[in-house]
This record gives structure tokens, C-alpha cells and sequence, in this order.
């Protein structure tokens, strides 16, 4: 895709798709007025200009945070002797004596919807295997490290098809040498536990019942 110029919605100056870095969103500001920083203003094109770049759908898990802020008088059957002071921490501890009073009519306030970054992933292969190479080094995957398909026991051939790998580069050696490794078995299921990689789905772990097959050593 190449550059595309447009004007920026929020502070009406120039701006720049910087496609070359794999988004066609990322727009940033060029050719600003004196004394005007780039980073005053998120960089923001026109509703026809950002629906005509290219998409694609993935499938993915979001994690969402929103505080609400409820306020509300009532009745409280609470033990004897509660200090003002001690209101707050004896209310946090006795919630079972105010809750069910909360209700969307005593909502006051909410704060913007925060992304939550741990729980937020893409649940597809592409993810998968990008995570993995993230943290290929990381000794907690080292478990399912392995040259062979845990479901057929092959090891992958140049121009394989039915399987997926992920290149290990062995830095430590002083001959560079590189190792690659299983990601996706034949039967599309994952070898490395995506638990591991920060992605908390359910994954059954092969190494506890295939015994044929060994994890490789690095």
C-alpha cells in the first residue's frame, strides 16, 4: 500500500499513513506549524478515508474493564459500635448487607472502557504462532519443544504443508545453527500449551499421554 495524505479530523493539519510499518492505519502528523507537537494530537483521518483502507477479520478475545460509580441512601442492618472511621473498611467487608440495594437507577458516574491488556488476545493461529515466537526462548515452553508431530510422530519436511513451525535460533552456539520447531500438529491442534504464552484457553496437554513422542532438547 502506498503513503496516503489526508487531513486530520481532530486539529485539521496534514497527515501521513505510514504503511510501511504492516498497519494501514497508522497515520502520524508531518509538516506541522511551529510549535506545535506531534503528540498533542492522536492523529485521526476522515470516517472515508479510514474505511477505505484494507481489513481483515480475526478472531480474538477482549477483555474489557468500566468502573461504575453507584450512590445511593439506605438502611443498613449493620453490628452495633461502627465508628465513622470504620465505616468504609466494615461496609467493604459486610458487602452482603448493601449489594443487592445497587441497581442501574443509582449509577452516578463510569469511567471510559479500559482494554485490559493480559486478557486481551487474538485467539486465532496467526496469534498463536505469534506469541509463540515471542517467548520461544522462555524456559516454560521448553516442555513442549519438539522436531516431530506429537499426532503422526513425522518430522517436517522442506515444502511441508500439513504441518506449522517456528524457527529457533541457537545464539549460544558459535556456529549459527537454527532448529525447527513443531507449533501446529497435522491435525491442526497446537503443541505448545497456550497457556504459556499468556493466551488462558483450555489446551490438552499431549506430552502426559503420547509417549512415543519426546520434547527436543534445545
Amino acid at each position: 500500500m502506498e503513503s496516503v495524505e489526508s487531513t486530520c479530523t481532530r486539529c485539521g493539519n496534514a497527515i501521513r499513513n505510514c504503511a510501511d510499518s504492516g498497519r494501514p492505519d497508522d497515520w502520524y502528523h508531518h509538516d506541522l506549524p511551529p510549535g506545535q507537537d506531534h503528540e498533542d494530537c492522536y492523529a485521526t483521518p476522515p470516517n472515508d478515508v479510514e474505511a477505505a483502507l484494507p481489513r481483515t477479520t480475526r478472531r480474538m478475545r477482549v477483555k474489557v474493564q468500566e468502573l461504575v460509580t453507584y450512590q445511593v441512601d439506605m438502611e443498613v442492618p449493620m453490628h452495633a459500635g461502627v465508628s465513622g472511621d470504620q465505616l468504609v473498611f466494615y461496609l467493604e467487608k459486610h458487602d452482603d448487607l448493601w449489594a443487592e440495594q445497587l441497581s442501574e437507577e443509582t449509577i452516578i458516574d463510569t469511567s471510559d472502557r479500559e482494554v485490559d491488556i493480559p486478557g486481551t488476545y487474538y485467539l486465532d493461529d496467526e496469534g498463536y504462532l505469534e506469541a509463540l515466537d515471542g517467548n520461544l526462548y522462555a524456559p516454560r515452553v521448553k516442555k513442549w519443544l519438539t522436531v516431530s508431530c506429537p499426532v503422526c510422530g513425522q518430522t517436517p519436511s522442506e515444502g511441508d504443508t500439513a504441518h506449522q513451525a517456528v524457527t529457533y535460533e541457537h545464539t549460544e552456539d558459535p556456529e549459527p545453527k537454527t532448529t525447527e520447531f513443531v507449533a501446529i500438529a497435522c491435525d491442526g491442534s497446537r503443541v505448545v500449551n497456550p497457556n504459556a504464552l499468556h493466551m488462558p484457553i483450555p489446551w490438552k496437554d499431549w506430552t502426559e499421554n503420547t509417549p512415543n513422542v519426546q520434547a527436543t532438547e534445545k
